[in-house]
């Protein structure tokens, strides 16, 4: 049986696309330098960086992942992103351990007693078990309501704890784009401070070591405008609201975060996007690494 390629009209788009039946293991670039010779290599892998690629519906941007017997691969030739979206998530990469997805800011994480099916976790394993019934799912971290950008799950409890594990001892790198209210003078800085819940569920700082968790948070400035500025933050501890309640206590609260002192709310939602996030793979040590673009929205205010 020979791999067959052909044009198509898939449920993606109604552009210029070739649909392949893949008939052996290989991994991904390399299948695409074989099957396209005509194609230079630095061309096939912007493909991969432009999520041009589809593999089972699924996008895919890793060079090295690897096609199995069956396997259907889609190809956008004009750059036009396949999207992959399941009610608000964009899967960015799939394999037997692990499951990363950017979520929207209008979702949960997980669901919660107020809202029981529109979270990433739910609609993730509804699709997952929709392909076998006996797939599974574990969280990992979590994102708050608002925030939108990168996850990773695991697909077992082994998957799990490993995961769990780096992010405990800081193994897997994570950063978030931040709009603040106000023109940030500072080029960078660290806040460090003892957080604790009070009984309204609100995060805030106390003096005492005794009194509450530590909590570390880097920024770099990136943009300012007259109004805003857009910053680079890092988490060193993951504490909940940190980023939110060291930025509000700093003078600069999160756009759209009437929680923690924000005035205004010119986003309409939480200015505060996980946009990278680096991590050992649990079973092949492969280091991966994926971005997530800034919304337009955020762009939009530095733009008047």
């Amino acid at each position: 049986m020979e791999e067959k390629q052909q044009k198509s009209k898939s449920k993606f788009s109604g552009n210029k696309q070739s649909k392949i039946k893949i008939t052996k293991e290989e991994e991904l670039l390399e299948f695409l330098i074989n099957k396209f010779p005509e194609k230079k290599r630095r061309d096939l892998k912007s493909l991969l960086t432009n999520k041009q690629i589809a593999i089972n519906y699924h996008n895919i941007s890793q060079y090295n992942y690897v096609l199995k017997p069956g396997d259907e691969i889609v190809i956008s030739w004009n750059k036009s992103n396949i999207k992959d979206k399941t009610g608000g998530i964009n899967i960015i990469y799939e394999d037997n351990f692990i499951l990363v997805v950017e979520k929207n800011s209008k979702l949960l994480s997980v669901a919660n007693d107020k809202e029981k099916k529109k979270a990433v976790f739910n609609l993730l394993i509804e699709k997952l078990r929709e392909e076998n019934p006996k797939n599974q799912l574990y969280v990992t971290h979590r994102l708050d309501k608002g925030v939108s950008g990168l996850m990773v799950f695991a697909k077992n409890k082994d998957v799990q704890t490993k995961l769990v594990n780096a992010w405990k001892n800081h193994e897997i790198k994570q950063k978030f784009d931040v709009i603040v209210e106000g023109r940030l003078e500072r080029e960078s800085g660290t806040i460090k401070s003892y957080l604790k819940e009070n009984a309204a569920r609100v995060m805030y700082s106390v003096d005492r070591e005794e009194d509450g968790m530590i909590a570390i948070t880097h920024f770099d400035r990136i943009r300012t405008s007259k109004n805003y500025s857009l910053l680079a933050v890092n988490l060193e501890t993951k504490r909940k609201n940190q980023l939110r309640v060291h930025l509000m206590e700093m003078g600069y609260p999160v756009v759209g975060d009437k929680k923690y002192g924000a005035k205004s709310n010119a986003l309409g939602r939480l200015g505060v996007h996980a946009s990278t996030l680096s991590f050992t793979h649990p079973d092949s040590n492969a280091m991966l690494s994926y971005n997530s673009e800034l919304p337009e929205r955020f762009t939009s205010l530095f733009n008047k």
